[in-house]
């Protein structure tokens, strides 16, 4: 227990902070090696100190405290870290990723603008529309004014006309 007779100052609070100091500092940097990172710490832990000084002068071991704030700092600032690395990570992936689904689809877009120039285009318009653009086969019979039946049997029709196409472009390379 630190005993001070007269009102606090900003001596108390130092004088304690340099009695331990030094030990706060090896148990620091013991969890953190970068310096700047450390000094960041340092400085939390002062000011965690200069904000609850008037608790800690109550207290039996006020260094048992001090210790305790800088673990905890320290695993707050290694959390951060590890976090801030996790969200890059995550970010760089998910970027790659999406830029290689954007390529793939690129890729098959020609490939079956390819194929549907190929096939007559009332059937090649309503595979652009269906499989391409998302369409169902009511809204396609609606539009077309055909029966759902021979939308899907077009479709069927297509999609067989195509794939044939494609085995004659396989044989002939």
């Amino acid at each position: 227990m630190v005993h001070i007779q007269r009102p606090l100052q900003n001596t108390d609070v130092l004088r304690l902070w340099n009695k331990h100091q030094f030990q706060i500092y090896k148990l620091c940097f013991s969890k953190i090696r970068k310096k700047e990172l450390l000094h960041d710490v340092m400085q939390n832990i002062y000011i965690r100190l200069h904000t609850h000084f008037h608790q800690v002068c109550l207290l039996e071991n006020p260094w048992a405290w001090l210790m305790r704030v800088a673990e905890n700092e320290c695993n707050d600032e290694l959390r951060r870290l590890m976090r801030a690395e996790e969200g890059c990570k995550h970010f760089y992936h998910y970027f790659h990723s999406l830029v290689k689904r954007e390529r793939k689809r690129e890729q098959t877009a020609k490939h079956l603008n390819f194929l549907l120039e190929k096939i007559p285009p009332q059937y090649g318009t309503l595979v652009e529309l269906h499989y391409l653009k998302g369409f169902s086969i009511a809204e396609l019979s609606d539009i077309s004014g055909c029966t759902r039946a021979a939308v899907s049997k077009r479709l069927l029709l297509s999609v067989d006309m195509i794939r044939r196409k494609t085995e004659n472009l396989v044989k002939k390379s």
